[in-house]
């Protein structure tokens, strides 16, 4: 199966799973191909984390990073903690594992209500 048949039937079944959302599905297909970003602004409840999901799911081998931002979130929650290893040896790293930065697919959630 060729890359194009399997977007097509990535699309189709999430076009089946999630109704009235035809163009966001398409959007996210596309960004996926052209490796851009999405952002999904909706309504609460709108099922845009199971969406993402889902859509992660039909992706082989895709890690999936997901995070509920509040006034309270910090950069080492979302990017890792810093290496104190790294630290040692005058390097200012973190480690990522899993974290965003080496994420597939990252759904960051409440973007509006995180901290500066």
């Amino acid at each position: 199966m060729d890359l194009r048949s399997k977007f097509v039937a990535v699309g189709t079944a999430l076009k089946s799973q999630f109704l009235e959302r035809e163009e966001v599905i398409d959007g996210m297909i596309c960004a996926a191909l052209a490796c851009e970003h999405v952002l999904l602004v909706w309504l609460p409840g709108s099922a845009k984390s199971a969406l993402v999901r889902a859509f992660t799911d039909c992706m082989t081998g895709a890690k999936y990073f997901e995070w509920l931002l509040s006034k309270f979130t910090n950069p080492d929650e979302l990017y890792g903690p810093l290496s104190l290893k790294g630290l040692k040896d005058e390097r200012y790293s973190r480690v990522t594992a899993g974290k965003l930065p080496e994420a597939t697919v990252g759904f960051i959630d409440e973007v509006f209500k995180g901290n500066s």
